[in-house]
């Protein structure tokens, strides 16, 4: 009967501390593990109640006591190494610390995280010269990365800022060691691992286990109240590290991580202890194969194979911008017609080193391809590397300029074209037959990825890669389509492109998963102020229609300076999915007056809509009331408004992405069947080329193009409904999203941000145009032609409204 209550209380106390350690939210599910202690005990209380032990045949005793036996063992075990390092202070004059990240709020960090960084704050007050990594990505419902909340508390607290280093992408314990290893020399560096006293054992564990040569913990502290659950979970996470290989009790080593968990492992690899990133200072790169097999390598961007270079020794890295350009000095990327050619940098690119490496296994056949990319001398290069990404893009070069494949050059389409019949010296440029106009998978070509932030290598990935574009495919410097397939490793690229500025539509979630992006040239506007669009879109995403995240980065291609590029959403079932919780499969999308996703007949809709439209008395208030339940009107009256508004030269069916669920869900608003908007490549506008001109009549202008843009606004423009609500639309993004003191804001700030990017790819691919040879002139009155347009803009295009409404 005792014994029975006494399992009775402690199965009530086990629920009651379940329920106390879920009420503080500390965003993990441990606390159903109490739940089923409590259970275990109101089994052992039921179980001895009825004397069910004693009905009980010997065997099963015998392994019930054999399992609960080994069960005490273990946790007698874990807890005293647990307990071994509660008081770890660290060994003095530390490299470097690493703060494990752990929960963050809305408010700051948790008080788990508190501790650490008190200890953190401590011991580098007394350590002037060491530095420290706060390291964690960003769990559920937390506002941003653990590690950038961390380094704004260290700020806060008194640590300068240029002794913290950030790694935002570690989901857990293992990942916050082996991601940290990226930004330091773990095989000299002293490092010492700050956590919560209860945490330290595992932590250093690791840290030994990943290749950390020389560290030690130090113990932050920890809340008596759930010290019972916090020693609970970490014996449980040591069984965990060490049934899944994260820990070793036996001395072996396990790899730091790659910089992403994009790119897939086939085979063992050779040993690189130099992940890629910049560099400061020249390196020997010492490469260790695992076994005996000869590591083969190339320094092109190729694959290797056993033709290829053998490595003997040592591979010096330096910064190797001085020498020849090779890739950049070629100049049939452009067909050369009576309009002119591409020229080539007239003084060498910034250059970074490409190493592919491989090693054959015992069969002879060579393994996992490994390639890095080092940066070398770059703290004294412009502050934009360390201000925006660096997106190296690696692939072999024939993949690019080969006559036969080369997606990148005029190729065996413009010579076929050259030696034939149709040749035209006065071919418009963007029409003379190239293969880089070549579009459709088989034009597809394999690269890898990677994406450095702050000068580390935050994410890579195996991809494939397309020219992207219409009329902008034959300019010197042209877009590519990223795509995620699982033939190249995964079908997804987990990572945040655009530093949280993406969210979801739905459900207001950072969008960091995608299938495929556009790494875009800025289009029309690739030799003028490579702003417009960027500025344009950002002015007016706030409204219902969809707009294209966008953010600044600079690419490398096989290690040579490509100039500025847009990270740019691509449109995309993805896309919808992403944005509108639409099904993938549900969404019907229609870009450029094509099917771009959708099922065989999709396209049907958006024909017969178009017909109908064209047809239609919208006077009628029945065939109005109609046309409101097919098109979302406030998204299409929203969406003119700002077309018109910047004289977008490009509006017609061309440059217009429309998409609808096909099958309307209830529960969603988004999939309600109707048609709607994405506002996509604005930059043909805002003065550009001296067509669409400030004063210029974007209404009269459109009505002479055929295309549902016209045929849905003149149409529906007949009803006073609608004219009531454009004109409403249109007075509320004209005086406010570009009301004039916003806009020049705006300008000033991308000019400020872009400004040497632009400058440095003026010189990487026009150097010998007007515009580039006075590249400084010619981008400072590119943004002086931008500003006068919307300063004088609204004065014409209000009295074109104007005139507009009296036809009604």
């Amino acid at each position: 009967m005792i014994l029975t209550i006494f399992f009775l209380i402690c199965s009530v106390l086990s629920f009651l501390y379940a329920i106390l350690v879920w009420s503080v939210h500390s965003g993990t599910s441990f606390f159903l593990v109490w739940v089923a202690v409590a259970g275990v005990f109101l089994i052992l209380a039921m179980a001895n109640k009825f004397h069910l032990w004693k009905k009980l045949k010997k065997p099963v005793k015998v392994i019930i006591i054999t399992f609960f036996s080994l069960g005490m063992l273990f946790m007698i075990v874990t807890q005293c190494m647990i307990f071994s390092c509660f008081g770890s202070k660290g060994d003095p004059g530390l490299d470097y610390l690493i703060v494990l990240g752990s929960q963050v709020k809305e408010s700051g960090p948790s008080a788990v995280t508190v501790w650490r960084l008190k200890a953190a704050i401590e011991y580098l007050e007394n350590n002037p010269d060491t530095k420290v990594i706060v390291s964690g990505g960003q769990g559920p419902n937390e506002p941003a990365p653990e590690a950038v909340i961390m380094k704004q508390y260290l700020i806060e607290n008194g640590i300068s800022e240029d002794r913290i280093l950030t790694e935002e992408r570690s989901k857990n314990t293992a990942e916050n060691i082996s991601f940290s290893a990226q930004l330091i020399d773990i095989g000299n560096d002293s490092v010492g691992i700050v956590t919560n006293n209860f945490h330290v054992f595992r932590g250093v564990a690791l840290a030994k286990h990943y290749g950390y040569a020389n560290v030690c913990g130090i113990a932050g502290g920890s809340s008596l109240r759930f010290l019972p659950n916090n020693l609970l979970r970490e014996s449980c996470g040591l069984a965990k590290d060490f049934l899944v290989g994260n820990i070793s009790f036996f001395g072996e080593k396990g790899k730091a991580a790659s910089a992403s968990d994009n790119s897939s492992a086939k085979t063992t690899a050779p040993v690189n202890p130099y992940p890629s990133g910049f560099y400061e200072e020249p390196f020997d790169l010492v490469l260790e194969a695992e076994g005996n097999g000869r590591i083969f390598y190339t320094l092109d961007g190729s694959i290797p194979d056993k033709e290829d270079m053998v490595y003997t020794g040592p591979i010096r890295i330096t910064d190797i911008s001085s020498e020849d350009n090779q890739l950049s000095a070629r100049t049939d990327i452009m067909a050369p017609t009576m309009w002119g050619g591409a020229f080539a940098p007239g003084s060498p690119v910034d250059k970074a080193t490409v190493i592919r490496y491989a090693q054959e296994d015992e069969n002879g056949e060579l393994g996992e391809v490994n390639t890095s990319t080092y940066f070398v001398g770059y703290q004294d290069k412009d502050d934009y590397y360390s201000n925006v990404k660096v997106i190296s893009l690696v692939t072999d070069p024939d993949n690019l300029f080969d006559d036969e494949k080369g997606i990148y050059v005029t190729g065996k389409k413009y010579d076929e074209w050259k030696e034939g019949s149709e040749y035209d010296p006065a071919l418009d440029q963007w029409l003379v037959p190239a293969n880089y106009l070549e579009r459709g998978k088989e034009w597809e070509r394999p690269v890898y990825m990677e994406v450095f932030q702050d000068g580390v290598s935050v994410s890579c990935a195996n991809a494939g890669m397309r020219i992207h574009g219409g009329s902008s495919r034959a300019a010197e410097q042209k877009s590519f389509n990223i795509y995620m397939r699982s033939e190249y490793g995964y079908s997804k690229y987990n990572g945040d492109l655009f530093s949280g500025n993406n969210i979801s539509e739905y459900d207001g979630s950072v969008i960091d998963e995608y299938d495929t992006f556009v790494l875009r040239d800025c289009g029309n506007d690739h030799k003028f102020s490579r702003i417009r669009d960027k500025l344009i879109q950002g002015l007016v995403r706030e409204r219902s229609f969809a707009t294209q995240a966008m953010e600044p980065c600079i690419v490398f291609i096989d290690g040579e300076f490509w100039g500025h590029y847009e990270i740019t959403e691509r449109l995309s079932d993805d896309y919808i999915e992403s944005h509108f919780g639409v099904d993938e499969s549900n969404v019907i999308l229609i870009k450029n007056g094509e099917l771009e996703d959708g099922e065989e007949g999709d396209e049907e809709e958006f024909s017969e809509l178009s017909k109908w439209v064209r047809e239609t008395d919208f006077t009628d208030p029945a065939n109005y009331e109609e046309l409101e339940s097919r098109v979302d009107l406030r998204e299409f009256a929203e969406y003119m408004s700002v077309q018109f508004y910047i004289y977008n030269y490009d509006l017609s069916n061309q440059n217009l992405a429309v998409w609808k669920a096909r099958t309307p869900d209830p529960d969603n608003p988004y999939a309600d069947g109707k048609w709607r908007f994405i506002l996509f490549d604005t930059e043909y506008s805002s003065g550009i080329y001296g067509q669409a001109i400030y004063s210029g009549n974007s209404f009269t202008d459109l009505e002479k193009k055929e295309c549902l843009p016209r045929d849905l606004f003149y149409g529906a423009m007949e009803n006073e409904d609608f004219r009531d609500l454009f004109t409403e639309a249109y007075n509320d993004i004209t005086e406010n999203d570009f009301g004039n003191e916003r806009v020049d804001s705006e300008i000033t700030k991308l000019d400020a941000e872009y400004h040497e990017m632009v400058l440095d790819t003026y010189d990487r691919f026009w150097q010998f145009w007007p515009g580039g040879m006075n590249r400084e002139n010619n981008l400072s009155d590119q943004i002086d032609d931008l500003r006068d347009f919307f300063e004088k803009r609204k004065y014409y295009s209000d009295e074109d409204l104007k005139e507009l409404l009296e036809r009604y």
